[in-house]
């Protein structure tokens, strides 16, 4: 008898563990009839985003505010078109040109009316004379974990393409908003 209750009450532990693992899934994406949106991976699209490109000496080059910010961000990072190409590419001996770097609002605590700041989300390595992209994703994104120890993780290179990295190495706000 005791060996059918412990059954029991693993059956029944591993069942609440299914069914609160579900709670976590992120929510359908938006089918971008009110606005631009899609799959934005690790950012949450209740948040403001907002995208800077700096050189690698972190001066910023440009900023893009919100709807200019996921627009871009959907036409060049959502990773959809992007990694079609090779994944995994070394970029050893390779010379950063430029970083994109994807911020988001903080969550607003209780007794706050608006975000305290921006937190690091993503950020885009570009290279020069190489189409390679290499995607750090920042620790603090992944929900609940915040530790350096991920930051070596959350990154892989990626063979990006062609006609999108040379615009991206390039293009200045003034492109930007041409563009739009």
């Amino acid at each position: 008898m005791k060996r059918n209750g412990y059954v029991t009450l693993c059956a029944l532990v591993l069942l609440a563990l299914t069914l609160l693992a579900g709670c976590g899934l992120p929510a359908p994406a938006d089918s971008g009839e009110d606005g631009p949106s899609g799959s934005t991976g690790f950012l949450d699209e209740k948040k403001a985003m907002y995208l800077a490109k700096q050189d690698m000496d972190g001066n910023v080059l440009f900023t893009l505010g919100k709807e200019e910010a996921e627009a871009f961000f959907l036409a060049y990072f959502d990773g959809s078109d992007s990694l079609e190409g090779e994944l995994f590419v070394n970029t050893d001996g390779l010379t950063p040109a430029c970083q994109y770097v994807i911020t988001q609002d903080q969550t607003i605590l209780a007794g706050q009316t608006e975000p305290q700041s921006a937190e690091e989300i993503l950020r885009f390595t570009l290279y020069e004379d190489s189409d390679a992209v290499t995607m750090q994703v920042s620790a603090s994104a992944v929900s609940g974990m915040d530790a350096d120890w991920l930051d070596g993780l959350l990154q892989f290179s990626y063979q990006g393409d062609a006609e999108d990295t040379a615009y991206l190495r390039s293009c200045t706000q003034e492109d930007v908003a041409d563009a739009a």
